[in-house]
């Protein structure tokens, strides 16, 4: 599984981009274990982006007053998304000549 950079969209119309790491997963999943009322790690996908991105933006320590507390963080916060990764190639680039749905495979033998 890849590491994926989570993009955090500010009330105010700024943007950070952070790299949640092991340690804020287990941070959200620490939060879990103690907020019961929150319930299980199925109902909370959505949950589980932001506090990695609130976790990751604690650790780095870059904007201490935006991460006081959880809750001021959620008050500061308009959307946290996947951001895109803009190093990727287009999806032409790759796709390689002969390769396919008409490639002859061999049959199988097992």
């Amino acid at each position: 599984m890849a590491l994926e950079h989570l993009q955090i969209n500010w009330a105010d119309g700024t943007t950070t981009t952070v790299l949640p790491l092991l340690p804020d997963t287990w941070k959200f999943e620490e939060a879990l274990k103690n907020n019961p009322r929150w319930g299980g790690l199925k109902d909370n996908l959505m949950k589980a982006s932001q506090y990695k991105a609130f976790a990751a933006l604690q650790r780095i320590g870059t904007d201490p007053e935006r991460t006081r507390s959880w809750a001021e963080f959620g008050l500061l916060v308009s959307n946290v998304v996947t951001a895109d990764d803009d190093d990727s190639a287009p999806v032409d680039e790759l796709e390689v000549d002969g390769l396919g749905l008409d490639t002859q495979t061999a049959p199988y033998t097992g």
